[in-house]
């Protein structure tokens, strides 16, 4: 059995992090069946790149592993070589901007795939009422419009509240924020859904007559959204409910087939755990936690190698998407404890 690990329990191996006095020792899992990633070595340079003491700890505990790497990233020859930076000099200092600046880009691009995949869930069941092939429903052209036509508007506004959250760290402001933006993108879709059904041409979607702001007056496009979210007034907030969607719908083969012909570079497992993350986006009101963005390239490998984690939110996903490999990570992880 061969594992990969989240990046904190290498924190609590190494004694950066304290987790209610536990003690891990990867050292004693058998030889060979588990991993370092690139994605390990990321997320330490960006927590702890200052901390010149945390630094050599980690360094020295990754350089040992380089020879069974798994790379997870695309840009593992850029992570990797901060390794070999002696700590303080300008190529360090280099390297550490690239590597935030990369975490940046990756998070961004896991909110706004889950976004695009709440607009698509938001109108599957217009699509499939059409009968016909999803691919050639007038719906799924328009909605795919959208999707293009707001990519660059709903990037700047994620990389907006990333960069303000890396200022002030303010992780409540932050997903308040990705929020507010799914919110806005479901107003949009239903905007757009009631625009193909007024006969408004593909060609004006595809120019970017979507990129309009919400608007504060009852218009149809907003009841339509308080009706998904059932937040039609302060009382019905509280239930977190989003939309009641039928779980086998979005499990559809044609709707994840065709939402991944947007994003040609994703990874089955991955389209897996950003689906599990929508399903909870609309049918309980999760809010996305900045580490969910994270946690889902974990998957992109999927299903090689069980997650060693003792986050409690993450096994959840993990249970959720393939109980097979949680049982896996479980067995790991009581492996460790047992022998601490």
């Amino acid at each position: 059995m061969s594992y990969i690990i989240d990046t904190n329990v290498i924190y609590y191996a190494l004694k950066l992090e304290n987790n209610n006095g536990f003690n891990y020792s990867l050292e004693k899992l058998p030889v060979g069946s588990w991993h370092i990633t690139d994605l390990n070595i990321l997320e330490s340079y960006n927590r702890y790149g200052k901390k010149r003491d945390s630094i050599i700890i980690l360094a020295d505990f990754y350089k040992k592993r380089l020879d069974t790497i798994v790379n997870i990233l695309n840009n593992d020859t850029v992570v990797s070589s901060i390794l070999n930076a002696n700590f303080g000099s300008e190529v360090y200092k280099e390297k550490l901007t690239q590597l935030c600046e990369l975490k940046k880009e990756l998070e961004l691009q896991a909110v706004k795939f889950c976004i695009d995949l709440l607009v698509i869930c938001n109108a599957q069941k217009q699509i499939l009422s059409d009968k016909i092939d999803m691919k050639e429903s007038s719906i799924w052209k328009a909605i795919s419009a959208q999707i293009f036509a707001n990519d660059v508007f709903l990037k700047k506004l994620i990389r907006e509240h990333l960069e303000t959250f890396y200022r002030d760290e303010k992780e409540s402001k932050l997903k308040s924020e990705i929020q507010k933006i799914m919110l806005m993108a479901l107003y949009v879709s239903e905007w757009v859904l009631l625009s193909v059904k007024q006969g408004v041409s593909l060609s004006m979607l595809h120019n970017g007559f979507v990129n309009n702001s919400i608007s504060t007056r009852k218009d149809p496009c907003m009841q339509a959204i308080k009706k998904i979210t059932g937040m039609l007034n302060k009382e019905k907030k509280r239930h977190h409910k989003w939309v009641e969607i039928d779980e086998s719908l979005v499990s559809s083969l044609n709707l994840f087939e065709a939402a991944a012909n947007h994003y040609p570079e994703i990874s089955m497992g991955f389209m897996k755990y950003m689906k599990e993350l929508t399903l909870r986006v609309l049918s309980v009101g999760k809010k996305i936690h900045k580490n969910d963005m994270i946690d889902a390239l974990f998957f992109k490998n999927y299903p090689k190698h069980g997650i060693l984690t003792e986050d409690v939110s993450f096994r959840s996903m993990i249970k959720s998407i393939d109980s097979a490999l949680y049982e896996k990570g479980k067995k790991g992880m009581l492996i460790i404890k047992r022998i601490s």
